[in-house]
């Protein structure tokens, strides 16, 4: 059961990846809270679950004043990143689509499911 997991992440973050190279994402936790402000706001933030606590808390608290969904993928920031293609940690990403965003939470709700 657990390799069903493992593979069902890596098929999240390739969809993901997938995202990016749309243009459809923002990437790191500064861009992320300046997205926020702005209009038209992200439709979904993600986080790593190996995100430090400030950095969660600052995410969560941006996304809930914006009435922006957030949710914490488990995951590394150095998985975050590479499935981003970016070198280094990655704590959050913002999605800026709406259909991507919604085929996210659908495939998270699938995973919780499992």
């Amino acid at each position: 059961m657990k390799d069903k997991g493992i593979g069902d992440m890596k098929n999240f973050l390739g969809f993901l990846g997938l995202c990016r190279r749309a243009g459809k994402t923002v990437c790191g936790t500064p861009l992320v809270c300046l997205a926020l402000q702005k209009n038209p706001k992200p439709q979904l933030v993600l986080f790593a679950a190996g995100a430090s606590a400030a950095t969660r808390k600052k995410i969560e608290t941006k996304c809930a004043f914006y009435g922006v969904c957030a949710r914490e993928l488990a995951v590394s920031p150095a998985e975050l990143a590479a499935a981003m293609g970016k070198g280094s940690n990655l704590a959050a990403v913002a999605v800026t689509d709406a259909g991507f965003a919604a085929a996210m939470l659908n495939k998270l709700a699938a995973m919780q499911e499992r």
